[in-house]
């Protein structure tokens, strides 16, 4: 189990102020003394997925990048990390496809005793695998991007709603058998003009599984980056009456709704400005994001661009080839990104960030 200062330490991790005031004392700070990172995300496979999202870009994959990533291969990362307190076992690719995912979460709580934190669609879960989740992960975002089994399908190919629905179903049961409230559960819906017109609906049908509507939150995301696969089912804005009326019901439900990337509201929770942020602001390279290969990203938000093998060669480094994170961490690439990023210019690997920018004419 996580010691309380542990789970001290996971509350300041989701605190917006506190992070803020984290971020400040580490400008103070020369690149050499910065900490040595303590929440990761490891991507465990990139095998093709059985289920081909429309709004995702596995399906796009050259054969060369794909990979399953083994047991051995995720212990040699994590090892690395002796103070590890978060991490996300999520990548582009399904998870549950690899064979080894479940000794990967049991050897994160049970040896690293991170806090382990997941997205996943409820497509793949059987009764086995729903109390593997309730006893091992810590945080689970359902992913689902519509509440219809025609808009749901038409964008998660080859699933299938029905078994979504009884998944969820189940998974809310079992955790009400068992009285836990763990894993903390919230949702996540990404937007698209396939389901557009389903984002005040997703509200209202969210509670009709009887769990406490105090007790999660509703994440409205868009597509990140509109690449060639997507660009006809991509929006570039949010129409402000959606929201209004999203936020409305949210509220008759007593529903915490958040909004990300670039949606234009006031209203909403923690949303993002519309305007890019000033790359000097910019932690995210504390927490690196390993590819199922080995690659090792500096962030995940250049994800989803449908460009995986332009990330592989301005990747810092990889992990199974140089055996020490801290030779990636200390070397050549980490510390040129991180001095730029200090002086608020874009590295090139960050071009194209969703979030932030800087200045681009000098600084390499």
């Amino acid at each position: 189990m996580a010691s309380i200062a542990d789970k001290i330490w996971v509350k300041v991790f989701y605190s917006d102020r506190l992070r803020s005031i984290y971020k400040f004392t580490l400008k103070q700070r020369p690149l050499k003394f910065i900490p040595y990172p303590t929440t990761i995300e490891v991507e465990p496979t990139t095998t093709s997925c059985p289920i081909r999202c429309r709004i995702c870009e596995n399906p796009w994959f050259p054969q060369k990048v794909r990979h399953q990533m083994s047991f051995k291969e995720f212990k040699l990362i994590v090892d690395q990390f002796p103070t590890l307190k978060w991490i996300g076992l999520t990548g582009i690719g399904e998870a549950w496809t690899n064979p080894n995912f479940p000794d990967m979460l049991k050897y994160s709580k049970e040896k690293k005793k991170s806090f382990i934190e997941i997205y996943d669609n409820f497509y793949f879960l059987n009764e086995e695998r729903i109390k593997f989740l309730i006893k091992y992960v810590d945080r689970v975002w359902i992913s689902i991007d519509g509440c219809t089994k025609d808009t749901y399908e038409k964008i998660r190919l080859k699933s299938n709603f029905e078994k979504v629905v009884e998944n969820l179903t189940n998974f809310f049961a079992m955790k009400k058998e068992l009285k836990t409230k763990k894993p903390k559960i919230d949702f996540h819906f990404t937007i698209n003009s396939l389901n557009l017109k389903e984002v005040p609906d997703f509200v209202d049908w969210v509670p009709t599984f009887n769990i406490p509507t105090n007790e999660f939150l509703i994440l409205f995301t868009k597509i990140l980056h509109p690449f060639e696969q997507v660009k006809d089912i991509f929006l570039k804005e949010v129409p402000l009456e959606v929201i209004a009326e999203t936020e409305k019901r949210a509220k008759a439900h007593n529903i915490w709704v958040q909004w990300a990337g670039d949606i234009p509201t006031k209203e909403a929770q923690h949303a993002w400005k519309k305007e890019k942020l000033d790359i000097k602001q910019c932690y995210a390279w504390l927490q690196p994001y390993f590819f199922s290969t080995g690659e090792v990203m500096p962030c995940c938000a250049q994800n989803e661009f449908g460009k995986r093998e332009w990330q592989i060669e301005n990747s810092m480094g990889n992990i199974f080839e140089t055996k020490d994170f801290k030779k990636i961490w200390f070397g050549k690439e980490y510390m040129q990104l991180k001095r730029m990023i200090r002086s608020n210019f874009t590295p090139s690997y960050c071009e194209g960030c969703p979030i932030y920018t800087g200045s681009t004419n000098k600084g390499e």
